[in-house]
């Protein structure tokens, strides 16, 4: 038996491409488990010293996950008994190998899934992924789809459909991505293997931000409310933890329990990524936000604001709402939540602190092979880098 990743020549894509599968031979016959990937014949360069694939986007990463996946399934082939393999097909090897997930006769189509898990989104984000399976629906015409039939060629044909009809760039990215988290949470539940989005990039146009100044922010941070006006010092005072806080999301800030805070940083894995095992962030809690935190301190929570809220849509509606009422008195024209991130790095990149500093700051993750399994990031280097942004705003 050898387990290898292979081109699968039988299927060449409209763009000259073809697959990347996981190849399982035995007694002379071959069974393919798709990656997801597709590629041109003279970029795949076939494995030697981890080395799948070369000059395409996000090549580094896709290599590392590629040879992930090749070492898991010959370290469970490892487990088959000579014994064993003498009684089984190719086949049965194929299925045995994605027995963890659900056997390959029992698999849902990626409709009938979607279906299934859509209730399990609430507001607004229900009503896209609900959009988002129509569009799909409408794509396929009906006929039945599995994860596994899914590729990278698939999504740039959906994209180019999308596109003839009259979908602005931005329209299609808001498919994409909920697109991208259905097949996320399948392969979560064990469903699928097949990720075709490791090659594919979702384009979207970046809208026109307004700067925001300095001067801005400090009419911000010292506004004056009444007792009456008590959600909108909260609104004030959130915007103003998050860009304390690097610029911290306030999904993360929301859920992070009080054992988050550990001598003095705090630590964790942020809710948009968490299902990919990240490294945690590292943000020392500096004195402008320790202020704030002793002022909404949680019982459970690092923060009262699940304790004072049923859930986080309810939290961010209402925040929101009333982070837009302080833009006409900070002299702003456009105001809300993300500002206090797009600020924060904004402000960073003009008083020249490095860019993959500030990156790792917002918590986004490494994505290169050394950066991801050898190089320890040092996070002094994100609490010098906050301390010079605050002092440059407010002194």
């Amino acid at each position: 038996m050898v387990i290898d990743i292979k081109l699968n020549k039988n299927h060449l894509n409209k763009y000259g491409e073809y697959p990347v599968v996981v190849s399982v031979s035995h007694n002379t016959k071959t069974a393919f488990i798709p990656t997801g990937i597709s590629v041109e014949e003279k970029n795949f360069v076939g494995g030697a010293k981890g080395v799948y694939i070369k000059r395409i986007p996000n090549a580094d990463e896709i290599n590392s996950q590629l040879h992930s996946m090749l070492i898991d399934f010959q370290n469970k082939a490892c487990g088959l008994k000579p014994y064993e393999l003498d009684k089984m097909t190719v086949t049965d090897i194929k299925k045995f190998l994605l027995s963890e997930q659900t056997a390959l006769s029992e698999r849902p189509t990626f409709i009938e899934y979607a279906r299934s898990i859509e209730n399990k989104y609430k507001g607004s984000t229900q009503k896209l992924v609900h959009r988002t399976i129509e569009v799909l629906c409408e794509y396929w015409n009906g006929r039945p789809v599995f994860f596994d039939d899914i590729t990278t060629g698939m999504l740039r044909d959906i994209d180019d459909e999308l596109a003839k009809k009259g979908n602005s760039l931005n329209t299609r990215a808001i498919y994409f991505r909920h697109f991208r988290a259905i097949i996320n949470r399948a392969i979560d539940d064990g469903i699928t293997v097949n990720y075709p989005f490791r090659a594919f990039k979702i384009k979207s146009a970046a809208k026109k931000k307004q700067q925001m100044t300095a001067e801005s922010l400090r009419k911000i941070a010292n506004m004056q409310f009444d007792a009456t006006e008590n959600l909108r010092e909260l609104a004030r005072d959130v915007f103003m933890l998050s860009f304390y806080l690097c610029g911290a999301n306030l999904k993360d800030i929301y859920y992070w329990e009080k054992n988050a805070l550990r001598d003095g940083k705090i630590c964790f894995v942020r809710q948009k990524i968490k299902r990919f095992e990240p490294e945690k962030v590292q943000i020392t809690l500096q004195p402008e936000a320790k202020e704030i935190l002793n002022k909404y301190r949680g019982r459970k929570f690092l923060f009262n604001f699940a304790e004072q809220y049923p859930n986080y849509d309810t939290f961010i509606g209402n925040i929101d709402k009333r982070v837009r009422t302080l833009r006409e008195a900070a002299g702003f024209n456009e105001l809300t939540m993300y500002y206090a991130r797009y600020t924060w790095a904004t402000i960073a990149y003009e008083i020249g602190i490095d860019e993959k500093i500030i990156s790792r700051s917002l918590g986004h993750q490494e994505t290169t092979v050394a950066g991801k399994f050898y190089i320890l990031y040092n996070w002094k280097k994100t609490d010098e880098a906050n301390r010079r942004v605050i002092d440059y705003v407010f002194k």
